[in-house]
């Protein structure tokens, strides 16, 4: 094999870039929120040190239309806010989880107290969803990330089924688990990466049935969280 040949071969075989996830997007979802039901999630993730500028946001939106809505809302500047709010779920106009920290959605890295190694799978063809909810099959690259969580070991997986158009990463789905726990599936459809992050921003304005609402009660936390 000649040496030109020989360098084209290896050009074919290495590995694409590892993505990062998308900083802002929308999508239908199911598997993420209310358990078997289809909603609508938005999300949007600032990383330092803008977030701790004014105006840094980092916020996640699940809408279930009338019957549930679920808004975690962090940001450092003008005031600290890390908080869910919860509207018209199990008949409550709304009210408030406080020290909600927001889950970045992302390949992690590795550093001392949690080691991560991610790997890539290649290409397969997966099921997902297409932009109404319906099924369909997607030639993805699948990572695979381990994490092992401190304090005990344990460990937790992922599997990210992603798609790129030009600089845009689509996930199209992603499935998680983690020792003694049940493994879980998040399907996307229609997924749209935003890009014009001040017109995305108002999608997250607390809303006004939430200014000076109540502490969610005790008795209902554990319920929501498990959902």
């Amino acid at each position: 094999m000649s040496p030109v040949v020989s360098l084209a071969v290896l050009a074919l075989a290495a590995d694409p870039v590892q993505p990062h996830l998308a900083q802002a997007w929308t999508a239908l979802s199911t598997g993420d929120g209310l358990p078997g039901a289809t909603g609508k999630e938005s999300y949007i993730y600032t990383d330092d040190p803008a977030y701790s500028k004014e105006g840094g946001l980092r916020a996640h939106l699940y809408d279930y239309g009338s019957s549930c809505k679920k808004l975690t809302y962090n940001q450092f500047k003008p005031t600290v806010i890390e908080r869910s709010f919860y509207m018209k779920c199990k008949g409550i106009n709304c009210c408030y989880k406080d020290n909600d920290i927001m889950k970045k959605w992302d390949l992690h890295k590795s550093h001392a107290l949690q080691p991560v190694k991610i790997n890539y799978m290649g290409m397969v063809n997966v099921s997902a969803w297409d932009s109404k909810g319906n099924n369909m099959t997607v030639n993805a690259e699948r990572w695979h990330e381990v994490d092992t969580l401190p304090f005990g070991g344990a460990h937790a997986t992922y599997d990210y089924y992603i798609t790129r158009s030009g600089q845009d990463v689509i996930t199209h789905r992603i499935d998680f688990g983690a020792d003694s726990i049940n493994p879980g599936v998040i399907f996307y459809g229609g997924f749209e990466v935003q890009h014009n992050l001040t017109a995305f921003k108002p999608v997250f304005d607390i809303p006004d049935e939430c200014q000076g609402s109540i502490r969610c009660p005790d008795a209902v936390f554990a319920e929501w969280d498990r959902a």
